[in-house]
């Protein structure tokens, strides 16, 4: 299970005394599984991420996955623009197993790695060339199959596919989707695209904020007959008001 207990958190201001973004925020989902979240800008969503991520501490509460804290977890944060961070004097392969070479595995076990993430994955790549040899989208891919590549046990994205095209898009979420079969990471997917979401989650949040909460939870993968109408809550709830 994914476990948010008791989550308070504030960013600090040395002008003013802020109110909690987080102030007993309780969150429980199963694990290995993917998680959509989905709310109005401010509600809190890339903070959530940041704090499943150990890249921000709240002031209080916990966060658990399978029993253990995230600290001790095994965790890839694919960020919306992360083909940026793709080092462009590495080849594919490289930049694929980056955490395996600084941990100096061997190239040949790199190599045979990234060639195997890529057969999962559908997706044709020459791992011999370079990030500035590509599309965005296979940038993209890239970065995705650097994410799967340590085997997370929690993997994290936000809006990663915003900046591609339809098609493209549709492309790799179904990679997307292929490759986490194959290791099943529990993963937070942040969108803005609610056919998005509804195509590769199981479970999709609604979060509403001052201070953040969840709104509404859809489980779409008990309801999938269900999916219009959710996709119409959905978008009614985010509409409806300015906070949820």
């Amino acid at each position: 299970m994914l476990e948010i207990k008791n989550l308070v958190f504030t960013y600090p201001s040395l002008k003013q005394k802020r109110d909690p973004l987080f102030n007993g925020f309780d969150l429980t989902l199963p694990s290995q599984k993917i998680i959509g979240v989905i709310g109005q800008n401010g509600s809190g969503k890339t903070t959530l991420l940041h704090l499943c991520a150990n890249l921000l501490s709240p002031a209080q509460g916990t966060i658990f996955l399978d029993g253990s804290s995230c600290h001790k977890k095994q965790i890839s944060y694919l960020f919306q623009n992360d083909r940026e961070s793709l080092l462009p004097w590495l080849c594919l392969s490289d930049n694929i197993t980056f955490d395996q070479l600084i941990k100096r595995v061997p190239q040949k076990e790199r190599a045979n790695l990234a060639k195997a993430l890529c057969e999962q994955s559908g997706i044709k790549l020459e791992l011999n060339r370079f990030p500035y040899e590509l599309s965005g989208g296979q940038q993209q891919m890239v970065s995705i199959l650097r994410g799967f590549a340590g085997r997370p046990d929690l993997f994290i994205l936000d809006e990663p596919f915003s900046s591609l095209d339809t098609l493209t898009r549709q492309n790799m979420l179904r990679a997307f989707k292929h490759i986490w079969r194959q290791q099943r990471p529990t993963c937070l997917f942040v969108s803005h695209d609610i056919d998005e979401l509804f195509l590769v989650a199981h479970h999709i949040v609604v979060l509403g904020d001052s201070p953040t909460r969840v709104v509404k939870r859809f489980d779409v993968e008990q309801e999938p007959n269900l999916q219009q109408i959710q996709k119409n809550e959905v978008i009614n709830l985010l509409t409806s008001s300015p906070n949820l």
